[in-house]
């Protein structure tokens, strides 16, 4: 029996209008569409880079919880609160097909 190793979904990717820049220790998320800002810390742009259309959330979650060193629990909790932030600002989105198995149309 084949087994299914297929990553399950959503797969979180940063908005197409969305710049970034860092000013001191902060970071300002900018949506170009519709002018709206959004300020955060370094480990807020952690996440946001992470979100590339091929991670899930528990996949970023568990890069973050290593990198610095804080239980996954607290950081999945954490992640999912700010993702979900992101996302009411329209600045990630959820896909339900990672980036990295959507292939371009040839013609």
């Amino acid at each position: 029996m084949k087994m299914n190793n297929a990553k399950k979904g959503p797969f979180l990717c940063r908005a197409e209008h969305v710049v970034w820049k860092i000013i001191k220790d902060k970071v300002v998320l900018l949506n170009l569409d519709s002018g709206a800002y959004f300020e955060t810390n370094g480990l807020g742009l952690d996440i946001f880079k992470l979100c590339d259309g091929k991670k899930t959330l528990e996949e970023i979650a568990s890069i973050v919880s290593s990198k610095f060193k804080k239980g996954t629990d607290r950081v999945y909790k954490e992640s999912k609160s700010f993702i979900e932030e992101l996302e009411k600002q329209n600045l990630v989105k959820a896909l339900k097909k990672s980036l990295s198995v959507i292939r371009p149309i040839r013609r």
